[in-house]
């Protein structure tokens, strides 16, 4: 009885956190086509005020948060493959730069800044030619 009532504790409080990828439809979005073991930069340019909360990128979880003072706190910091270009967050650019891009990137991450997202959705390209130094993209 103890373990039902633990269970279902457990199920109502992971709802109440958030999982790492919230982006609604309505984020902007791009699609790049990224070849494994390339250098892939991950866009994400937002509206900055002086009321601006954290930036947040995630994946599946979450991976980094980047605070108005300009502070960092990786939370998956891909074994020390991803830069951040923390002198370009006062112009309201969030782009990070993932190193030797392997199979387990793959997928959507989300750049979100108070009530704004970006959605980049990474691809695996089918050749050498859709693959221009690390981010082709075809936005929508």
């Amino acid at each position: 009885m103890h373990v039902k009532y633990f269970v279902h504790l457990l199920i109502f409080f992971s709802a109440l956190v958030p999982n790492g990828l919230n982006c609604s439809e309505s984020c902007n979005s791009i699609t790049l086509n990224i070849q494994l073991g390339s250098e892939v930069l991950l866009p994400c340019t937002l509206l900055k005020s002086e009321k601006t909360e954290e930036a947040r990128w995630s994946q599946t979880s979450s991976l980094l948060s980047i605070r108005p003072n300009g502070n960092i706190t990786f939370d998956d910091p891909r074994d020390g493959r991803m830069t951040v270009f923390p002198l370009l967050f006062g112009r309201g650019n969030f782009s990070i730069l993932v190193h030797q891009f392997q199979a387990s990137d793959m997928g959507m991450y989300c750049c979100q800044l108070s009530h704004e997202c970006q959605r980049v959705e990474l691809k695996l390209s089918q050749s050498p030619e859709d693959h221009k130094g690390g981010n082709t993209g075809d936005g929508e």
